[in-house]
């Protein structure tokens, strides 16, 4: 019988990270489930840069929600204080979204939006080791994490998202409410809290039906190490590829197939697999005299370096 990874796993939603994996190394994601990556020095470093430019806009303060109601409400109250900050100044950070794609619940922090000339802008930072911008087999799953943004914000905007649904996939009622505690935190704080679910669903939806749609999408690339903008990829939701692989990942989390791993001419991932010595893909890429010698560059090779990124500066 298949088991449904995403109701095992991901019971509060599938993440948009999650799904951008999939497209790096499906065999990767799904060995991170039972076994949590290790945090590198590259990953801390673009945490530390969205936590910074996070606080540019918001003071940071800490609540503990205690329920499941607590944990909705807030994601929906940082979710409303996002899009007001967004309508008011032009800019809102680390936007908490809920929605639906395929049969799937998805959630996600989009990293940025710009408001400006009645157009809206979804954009993220990346950081690189290199002064260089990455090539087409690892900007794909970025630009797909950032077309499930846009999908999540215009889904809602348009109402095919509805407040309701935000209900029946957390298996909450009209009456369900945060605990008295969790309202006593943002008291103290001196913060308003909407107590009910419905209620801060309805309110925060409706601030998204003031949106235009999402008008494009861009990747801003940073130096790790000098800050320095390396370039701007900008580009379009492309309805075909991003439907199509929403399929593909469904496809995975609903047990309905096993998990992919890369395919040959992109082994050179492997490299950088904290679960390579787990995995039999590997095994056999290292066996096979086709392929090993991948594994001794430094870069990708030349078959996956395209440059066709439509990148500007910034």
């Amino acid at each position: 019988m298949a088991i449904n990874l995403a109701e095992k796993h991901r019971p509060w939603g599938v993440k948009a990270t999650d799904l951008s994996a999939q497209l790096w190394c499906e065999k990767q994601l799904e060995f991170s489930l039972t076994k949590p990556r290790i945090r590198t020095f590259e990953m801390r470093a673009g945490e530390a840069i969205h936590s910074d430019k996070e606080k540019e806009l918001y003071d940071i303060v800490e609540v503990a929600p205690k329920t499941k109601e607590d944990r909705i409400l807030l994601k929906l109250h940082n979710t409303i204080t996002a899009i007001e900050g967004l309508k008011d100044t032009g800019i809102a950070r680390e936007i908490p979204l809920l929605g639906k794609l395929t049969s799937l619940k998805v959630t996600g922090i989009a990293d940025e939006a710009r408001l400006k000339d009645g157009k809206l802008i979804i954009l993220d930072t990346k950081t690189r080791k290199s002064p260089t911008l990455p090539r087409i087999a690892q900007s794909r799953a970025t630009r797909f994490q950032m077309m499930v943004y846009k999908e999540l914000f215009d889904e809602i905007s348009q109402g095919q998202y509805k407040p309701e649904d935000v209900l029946g996939h957390y298996s909450l009622t009209s009456d369900s409410s945060a605990s008295h505690d969790f309202i006593k935190q943002h008291k103290d704080l001196g913060q308003e809290l909407e107590p009910n679910v419905l209620k801060a669903a309805e309110k925060a939806f409706s601030l998204f039906k003031e949106l235009p749609i999402v008008e494009n999408l861009q990747v801003r690339y940073e130096h790790q190490e000098t800050k320095d903008l390396i370039g701007t990829d900008v580009f379009n939701f492309d309805y075909t590829l991003f439907w199509g692989d929403c399929a593909f990942c469904e496809g995975f989390w609903l047990g309905k197939r096993a998990a992919k791993p890369v395919a040959g001419h992109n082994a050179w991932k492997c490299s950088y697999c904290q679960y390579k010595n787990d995995c039999e893909a590997y095994r056999s890429f290292m066996s096979d005299p086709a392929i090993n010698p991948i594994f001794s560059q430094d870069t990708p090779p030349a078959n996956n370096r395209t440059d066709n990124l439509n990148t500007t500066p910034d």
